[in-house]
């Protein structure tokens, strides 16, 4: 892939992860969001970098990227681990706290990555990740998802992310142009590929 940052090499990866619930197991999103957004912070200081985050009401989509000699599958594992510890010490539905609940049964198994190891591969997974509130008809634009990192780049939140967002792709300086071509990925993916699960990454 060619390097979004020459003078600090890192690899880029396309992250998801899935609740084994048809819901969050929290008292809100809005809570879950936090959890979220405080594990992001903390992974941050550990030399992973958020490049776009959206939480859907059963998954999340991330795109990160980390130093180039990182253990990926323990880093991510153990990220979920955390959300889920976080999750379960604060946010979670009595249920799930009065229970005998691990937090790694926060998802089910692993998280799914896939190494993005060109612009191209980059470009298609940005678009899927913030595009996915609009494919789930959860908003009509992707930019007015709450739970996405998108409004939070753009200015459009009141708060502010507890982490920073190293958006690559031009939303700051052409919003536009990235909704554009959001919007034409998903077209082209329902007009050619509509027999795969997801987009090829």
């Amino acid at each position: 892939m060619k390097r979004l940052n020459q003078n600090n090499p890192h690899n880029y990866f396309h992250v998801s992860g899935y609740c084994p619930y048809p819901a969050w197991p929290s008292e809100s999103v809005s809570d879950v969001w936090s959890d979220f957004n405080d594990t992001l912070a903390d992974f941050e200081d550990d030399h992973v970098k958020t490049h776009a985050f959206v939480l859907l009401p059963d998954h999340y989509e991330w795109i990160c990227s980390m130093p180039e000699d990182a253990d990926v599958l323990g880093t991510l594992s153990w990220f979920q681990e955390c959300v889920g510890f976080v999750t379960l010490h604060s946010g979670a539905k009595s249920e799930f706290r009065d229970s005998a609940m691990e937090p790694q049964s926060f998802f089910i198994g692993p998280p799914n990555y896939t190494q993005l190891n060109s612009l191209d591969t980059y470009r298609q997974a940005y678009c899927y990740t913030y595009g996915s509130p609009t494919e789930n008809k959860l908003v009509a634009k992707p930019q007015h998802y709450p739970y996405s990192t998108m409004p939070y780049v753009l200015g459009l939140m009141e708060d502010n992310l507890g982490f920073t967002c190293w958006d690559n792709m031009g939303l700051i300086s052409h919003p536009q142009a990235v909704f554009d071509e959001i919007e034409l990925y998903w077209m082209m993916y329902h007009k050619h590929i509509m027999g795969s699960d997801e987009p090829t990454n």
